[in-house]
């Protein structure tokens, strides 16, 4: 954050800071404060706290990029775009303001706009990881999925130890149904973020998209151990557990001995040879073609894009230019 000497004389938006260094200082702890909040998922306060800042000088580009960052993380996207609109008329050359305006965009369903930001937020810090990130996510809404893996890759030859694009790489693969490399990139998010649930989730998705049944319902369980309200990662396990398997068997036994004994009822032994014995082939048969047809809940799974929350925690690490 800037030094109290940069809070007054000039900002960090290139404009003059009001007041004196008291109004100043204050202005710069409720930015603090609104970062630190929205870091700790507490969006609301953050909100508060740059509504405070805004109402110290309303000028002053920070304290809109930070309340169109909490607006953002509570799904209030139209507000966030007018707030993050008057802090890119204050500071209109920050990379990060047109980052969240891309990603602020995309959450809005807006992708061609979104992808005008990223490459805005590129072509003033073309070397930042955290620009060609964003360039990425913005061509995977777009399915333009080539594409996005380039410049994934380029954010992370740039910046090899971020999990979030790990993750990014993961689901532009999986979209290109890339299966083990997708899986591979999982871990090697899951390898820089062991505790975030979003990385478990996805891990879990990319195991059990590989028929991995058992591997995905332990991560699934890891995942809820952190996160005992995790939603994903139940209906996944319901969706596992609802898998055809041992259950499936007994039953086409079950059919097969009863249909047997049905027909030896009727006909006696003669009966049993000439009609219950293709009968059952027949049902074992059937069943076996439904088993083989029947159509899996993993294959229905949408691949999971890193989602807004997941977003808004990569914009404190994309301060930077």
């Amino acid at each position: 954050m800037p030094t109290r000497a940069a809070c007054t004389t000039t900002s960090r938006s290139g404009s003059k800071s009001t007041g004196g260094s008291l109004r100043g200082d204050a202005y710069w702890t409720h930015i603090r404060r609104a970062e630190a909040l929205i870091a700790t998922g507490r969006a609301h306060d953050a909100l508060s706290e740059a509504k405070a800042a805004i109402a110290l000088d309303p000028n002053h580009a920070e304290a809109w990029l930070h309340a169109a960052w909490a607006l953002h993380d509570v799904d209030h996207d139209e507000d966030a775009l007018q707030h993050i609109d008057r802090a890119l008329a204050a500071r209109p050359e920050s990379p990060w303001g047109h980052r969240l305006k891309s990603s602020i965009l995309t959450s809005l369903d807006r992708n061609e706009q979104a992808l005008e930001c990223a490459e805005e937020a590129l072509r003033l810090a073309p070397e930042s990881p955290y620009s060609f990130h964003r360039y990425a996510i913005t061509l995977l809404h777009l399915m333009r999925r080539e594409e996005a893996l380039t410049a994934i890759d380029r954010a992370l030859e740039l910046n090899p130890e971020s999990a979030h694009s790990w993750d990014a790489k993961r689901a532009i693969l999986a979209n290109l149904w890339r299966k083990e490399e997708a899986l591979q990139a999982a871990q090697q998010a899951i390898a820089l973020a062991p505790e975030e649930v979003w990385a478990l989730n996805n891990l879990g998705d990319c195991l059990a998209k590989l028929k991995r049944r058992d591997e995905a319902i332990a991560v699934y369980h890891r995942s809820i151990k952190t996160d005992p309200t995790n939603a994903h990662a139940k209906q996944r396990l319901q969706d596992l557990v609802d898998e055809p398997g041992v259950e499936l068997v007994i039953l086409v036994l079950a059919t097969v001995l009863i249909a047997m004994g049905v027909v030896s009822l009727i006909g006696g032994p003669c009966g049993l040879v000439s009609c219950g014995l293709p009968l059952a082939v027949l049902i074992v048969l059937g069943f076996a073609v439904y088993a083989r047809t029947r159509p899996d809940p993993m294959d229905e799974w949408e691949v999971a894009a890193p989602g807004v929350r997941q977003t808004v925690e990569t914009m404190a690490e994309q301060r930077k230019p």
